[in-house]
């Protein structure tokens, strides 16, 4: 049987992450959460694609790893917040990840706390006084005036005081994909209030690192909103397939003064996330891991939807080695 048969349609115009993204939600679809059918993407050109819920199967929640992640994206869609259509039908979405991850980690702080430190190679970490997802301030003339949000923002305590932690979170789409002005006045009196960066008139110029100074600079704000003077720190969760994210996040990394800007492979976030799960948990934790950080287990799918694929993107990063491919994106 072909893989389409089994896995619903792929996108042959998919570049090399997605559309290894793309197989594994499918696979994961038919056979972890053994629905045999597949939905339809919205829009003024929609298609069938293996990766995506029918509409009876994401108004279940499906879309959803977990019942905290459920409740999470029942609560925040009902108070109005700023969901993506897609997100309870797209499995290849980025906001779904993030439901399903703190969605799960939010329950049990300890836990979170945990993955804290593994994600940001320190031991240092002893409290999470607060978490919130999809961040923005409730009066953003008094930050940066702009739209920004944050994926998670964390505050966190330790040997240091208290202090921010920005997390964005990218699966497949596109990186650093809206750019805004942020040459502003409320940005430079910012970067001048905290020093956060050396050459600010660069970095607030540079459209590479448009989105993550965006983030840095909220997190930063905040922080000093909240009379807290340890920098805000900002962690970037992405595919280790994703060298776009890599490369911006080490130009951006480079560009601050400190140690605060820091990466992590999804792979290595998932298995962080199942080495410190509480006994209870360990189930829901390998299920993330599945989903999100164990595509070997739909290689085989993978191969043979190559090798049967018209597409001519047929020699890409996606069949690196894994052990080649974590390197990209460090572990």
């Amino acid at each position: 049987m072909e893989p389409e048969q089994v896995l619903g349609p792929q996108n042959p115009n998919d570049g090399p992450l997605l559309r290894r993204v793309r197989l594994h939600q499918s696979w994961y679809r038919a056979e972890v959460l053994a629905l045999p059918r597949w939905g339809t993407t919205k829009g003024r050109s929609p298609r069938q694609l293996g990766s995506v819920l029918t509409d009876q199967d994401a108004a279940a929640g499906l879309n959803f790893s977990s019942s905290a992640a459920v409740n999470l994206f029942s609560t925040r869609h009902a108070a109005g917040w700023g969901i993506d259509p897609r997100c309870s039908a797209y499995m290849t979405s980025s906001q779904a990840l993030t439901i399903n991850l703190f969605g799960l980690l939010g329950q049990h702080k300890m836990w979170l706390l945990d993955c804290l430190n593994t994600w940001l190679r320190r031991s240092d970490l002893r409290h999470v006084e607060s978490l919130e997802l999809e961040f923005a301030p409730a009066r953003r003339s008094l930050h940066l005036k702009d739209q920004t949000r944050i994926d998670a923002l964390i505050v966190v305590s330790g040997d240091r005081g208290s202090e921010v932690v920005a997390v964005e979170v990218k699966y497949a789409d596109r990186f650093n994909s809206r750019h805004v002005d942020i040459l502003t006045p409320s940005y430079q009196e910012l970067a001048q209030r905290s020093g956060l960066w050396p050459e600010a008139s660069q970095v607030l110029a540079d459209r590479r690192v448009n989105q993550l100074a965006r983030i840095h600079a909220l997190a930063t704000s905040h922080g000093l909103a909240l009379d807290i003077g340890v920098p805000a720190s900002l962690l970037v969760l992405a595919h280790e397939l994703d060298t776009v994210a890599s490369t911006v996040v080490d130009d951006y990394m480079r560009s601050v003064a400190g140690p605060l800007v820091h990466r992590a492979s999804l792979r290595t976030a998932c298995a962080a996330i199942v080495a410190a799960a509480p006994p209870h948990q360990k189930s829901m934790a390998r299920n993330l891991q599945l989903r999100y950080g164990a595509e070997s287990e739909s290689s085989a799918w993978y191969t043979e939807s190559v090798a049967t694929s018209p597409s001519t993107n047929r020699v890409t990063t996606s069949t690196l080695p894994m052990a080649r491919a974590g390197a990209m994106f460090g572990r």
